[in-house]
């Protein structure tokens, strides 16, 4: 199977893979939170067989409030699952359909909370406007495109003092324009007009910045345009994307 896929699928079927161990483990949270309330309801329930009175109504009302966390960690498991298997299924096959950008992103940013300091040390905002258009392109190129996207914010913002990422997506002048904001170490002059030339014209092999390559490779089908500002303590990725009528 791996000889049909393409050298930028591959590495990010790797990529997913060295995400798994998180995936568990969020599962696995909400699971033993399952377990521990499906034990304290065996217990109330017997109390209740017992009690008379007052006693069990109060006893009724701690069921109600169990079952109810129940449903939440259910919820987050169902999630959790449906957007490994989307984010991770989708690289097999390609074609283009009407995308919603604002959904797909939402998805892949529930994807890499596998990564535990991306979930729990990173404070994360977004400004999604209402109405954001759908866009007739492969979903695949987007999702793994994002996911270069924020895994290179990640990686900037490794040694941050603080961790803050917002993103903010809307639509203006007939094309969707995403903003990535991140709080880490800053890129030079010189390193800003090398990667603005590399996401202009990608390398189609090979190459010092191929995270970003492999975004350019991804969305050139699209037209998609890039601007990079970048000072120390910040930097500010945005994409345009044209929206074909």
């Amino acid at each position: 199977m791996l000889k049909d896929l393409s050298p930028d699928q591959i590495f990010c079927l790797a990529f997913i893979g060295s995400h798994i161990g998180g995936i568990a483990h969020n599962i696995n949270t909400p699971l033993s939170a399952i377990m521990g309330r499906m034990e304290l309801l065996q217990m109330r329930l017997e109390k209740i067989r017992m009690a008379a009175g007052t006693a069990v109504d109060t006893e009724l009302e701690k069921c109600f409030n169990d079952l109810s966390i129940i449903s939440q960690c259910c919820a987050k498991i169902d999630d959790a699952l449906k957007n490994s298997v989307q984010t991770s299924s989708g690289i097999l096959q390609s074609q283009r359909s009407g995308i919603q950008l604002d959904a797909l992103l939402k998805s892949v940013l529930a994807f890499l909370n596998a990564d535990m300091e991306f979930k729990h040390q990173t404070v994360k905002t977004f400004d999604f406007n209402e109405n954001i258009p759908p866009v007739m392109a492969d979903h695949v190129a987007f999702a793994l495109a994002f996911l270069e996207i924020l895994y290179n914010a990640r990686t900037a913002m490794l040694q941050a003092p603080e961790k803050k990422l917002h993103i903010m997506m809307s639509a203006a002048d007939g094309a969707i324009h995403i903003v990535f904001r991140d709080s880490g170490c800053g890129v030079s002059d010189c390193s800003r007009q090398e990667l603005l030339e590399l996401l202009r014209s990608p390398q189609e092999t090979g190459g010092r910045k191929t995270g970003l390559q492999r975004v350019a490779r991804l969305l050139k089908p699209y037209g998609v345009a890039y601007d990079i500002q970048s000072r120390l303590g910040e930097t500010v990725f945005t994409l345009h994307v044209p929206v074909v009528n």
